[in-house]
């Protein structure tokens, strides 16, 4: 298992190299510290807002009643 992930990881990087191959770029790398807002943007919420379940469940019900 391990070795069919290392392989896979590596394919999907050598295509990302020939991807961005033709181009001159600069990676900076900025410590989640100093990048708060991105790092807080770029971490996946895990539970949906009871608020947004609700008024969703709201829309559905009005839609069935138009039926």
């Amino acid at each position: 298992w391990t070795n069919k992930w290392k392989r896979g990881k590596m394919m999907v990087s050598t295509l990302w190299i020939k991807l961005y191959s033709g181009y001159e770029y600069e990676i900076r790398y900025h410590p989640g510290k100093a990048n708060v807002v991105t790092d807080a943007l770029s971490q996946k919420e895990r539970v949906k807002p009871r608020r947004v379940r609700a008024m969703a469940m709201t829309i559905q019900y009005g839609v069935r009643g138009m039926t």
